[in-house]
């Protein structure tokens, strides 16, 4: 019982750490920024792209236990395959990828100066995630044990 207290604890801590996300802490303050008048349209947007659509995500695949390519599959074996490799090949190294990295860099960088240059911190950082994530099954007691936890004592400091 205890430990099953444990892994819903390593969970929901991964969830959050999911859904918070690389720049939902500094994204909204630009976009609050930029917006002027469309503040509502914007944190609308912002509320359905940075929390409705990871939620429906991580329901669909409690639905599908975690079986993304029968999930995908769904709309036809080809096309599930085609929408797989799409997402892989273009939203993570032109996407997402970039994005966890900059904002990374620029936040080691205000911590420790110009130290390494962002070649090298792409490099060791897209290793270390690599590392991090080659087993599947660790993903969620790295992201619940570890990383969320140093996340929040950064955002408390």
């Amino acid at each position: 019982m205890l430990m099953t207290g444990f892994r819903t604890l390593a969970i929901g801590l991964a969830l959050f750490s999911m859904f918070f996300g690389s720049g939902n802490l500094i994204f909204p303050l630009f976009v609050g920024q930029e917006v002027g008048d469309e503040s509502l349209v914007a944190m609308l947007g912002f509320n359905f792209t940075a929390a409705v659509l990871p939620f429906l995500g991580v329901m669909t695949m409690v639905l599908f236990e975690g079986d993304y390519i029968r999930f995908f599959c769904k709309l036809s074996r080809p096309l599930g395959f085609l929408l797989v490799a799409v997402l892989l090949i273009f939203w993570v190294p032109l996407g997402s990828g970039p994005r966890c990295i900059t904002l990374s860099y620029a936040a080691f960088k205000a911590a420790l100066g110009d130290s390494v240059s962002l070649p090298i911190f792409s490099l060791v950082y897209s290793t270390v995630i690599y590392l991090m994530t080659y087993n599947r099954g660790r993903i969620i007691d790295i992201l619940g044990y570890v990383l969320t936890p140093i996340l929040i004592s950064v955002l408390g400091y």
